[in-house]
């Protein structure tokens, strides 16, 4: 028999997101017309600005109240752990981690301190 998790269950917290982006990409399809990473990251500012702004007015304090009960009920290491990397609780997890963390460092600092480089040498008349 499973046990029953606390909290919020992975895919309920994956649905959430991904149907906000779709909406947030559909309005800017629709109206704004940006390109869609940039467009959907406008539109997500946009509609969080008036959020804060509801609430300042009192408006919105149940949203803000569901919310943050939301964001306490999610366990962030057990969804990235478990519902994104797929990486079960137990020794090899340790590892796995520290090396995803090396691989991330690598990346941002051999790839970009030379991308400038690999830029000129791309675009060098020949």
């Amino acid at each position: 028999m499973r046990q029953k998790r606390e909290g919020a269950p992975v895919l309920d917290i994956a649905a959430v997101c991904l149907v906000i982006t779709a909406l947030l990409a559909y309005v800017n399809h629709r109206f704004v017309g940006m390109p869609t990473t940039i467009g959907v990251m406008a539109t997500a500012l946009v509609f969080s600005l008036a959020l804060v702004g509801l609430d300042a007015l009192g408006v919105a304090h149940g949203l803000r109240e569901y919310e943050e009960s939301l964001l306490r009920s999610i366990d962030f290491s057990d969804v990235l752990m478990q519902g994104m990397l797929s990486l079960p609780a137990g020794p090899e997890r340790n590892t796995v981690v520290a090396l995803t963390y090396c691989v991330v460092v690598f990346s941002i600092l051999v790839q970009g301190l030379s991308i400038g480089r690999v830029t000129r040498l791309a675009m060098a008349p020949r």
